[in-house]
């Protein structure tokens, strides 16, 4: 165990009765230096001089060690008997996808960008069997994003190892958790009072606000696998869904002036697609000729 992390106080597996001990980042010491936002709203870092490249988010997820029952920090404790008996039933399906996808991975380790992407996308199969009253969909959509993140910085190290496909399947399938999160099929919206955060990432909490952007975002990133008449429609409602965001006067005031001034950058990207797609298909207004 290094200086940049530490084990903390023994946990115990509600599904498999396992007691284990979680990894945790230490704070302070200079171990995160805040870089760039990007676009999607992941929080960029400059490596450490002292600890080189720094993830926080390979340690957020709580992963047992033998079953890989995973969650976020706040879920990993609250699941009833019905569910532990229905996740125990899947132990030995979890330990081979671990297995087959990403290799063997020893959670009583120190994690690696591997063992961090591969414990968020067994959050996102776990939250598949939560119930909706622990906000299932969002948190999965939470889980994509992070993982995609996690598969991007794989890429980086091991071009490849076909991690880029799975960052690309990650994304699709963040898009589509967000829509179903924020637009459910028959308006029966799950409730959000039992999420935390809603992040995106871990630096910021950009609640509801941020769960608008995600997805204008990865939905005018993704929304060139529907067919063009699909496509501009998506595209409208993503304009719509992103206005909500940066709103106007005091409203805007009041919000995070990053993810302000991202989301009108993002609605400029959203505005000119439509204009183009609408040019294409010869509906709307066309752009003025050029003088």
């Amino acid at each position: 165990m290094g200086a940049l992390t530490y084990f903390g106080k023994p946990v115990t597996c509600p599904v498999c009765s396992t007691t284990f001990q979680r990894e945790l980042l230490r704070q302070g010491g200079g171990r995160l230096n805040a870089a760039d936002l990007q676009t999607d709203l992941r929080r960029t870092y400059k490596p450490s001089p002292k600890y080189g490249k720094v993830n926080p988010l390979n340690y957020n997820i709580v992963i047992c060690p033998e079953c890989f029952y995973a969650t976020l920090p706040e879920d990993f404790l609250m699941i009833k008997d019905d569910l532990k008996k229905d996740l125990a039933t899947k132990k030995i399906r979890r330990q081979k996808w671990i297995k087959n996808v990403f290799g063997f991975q020893d959670y009583t380790k120190e994690r690696s960008t591997k063992s961090g992407a591969a414990s968020y996308v067994m959050a996102l199969s776990v939250y598949s069997s939560f119930p909706k009253e622990l906000s299932p969909t969002f948190k999965k959509a939470i889980c994509a994003i992070r993982a995609s993140w996690l598969m991007e910085d794989l890429h980086a190290e091991e071009p490849e190892s076909g991690w880029d496909l799975m960052w690309s399947a990650l994304r699709y399938t963040a898009w589509q958790l967000y829509d179903q999160a924020i637009y459910p099929a028959g308006g029966k919206t799950e409730t959000i009072d039992k999420i935390s955060s809603m992040g995106p990432d871990l630096d910021m909490n950009y609640s509801w606000d941020g769960a608008l952007y995600m997805l204008a975002y990865l939905g005018w990133e993704q929304c060139d696998t529907l067919a063009e008449p699909q496509r501009l429609e998506a595209l409208h409602k993503y304009r719509t869904t992103l206005s909500k965001v940066f709103g106007f006067g005091k409203v805007s005031k009041n919000k995070p002036s990053a993810l302000v001034n991202t989301a009108k950058d993002l609605h400029g990207y959203l505005s000119a697609s439509i204009l183009e797609l609408e040019t294409k298909l010869g509906v709307g207004k066309a752009a003025p000729p050029k003088e």
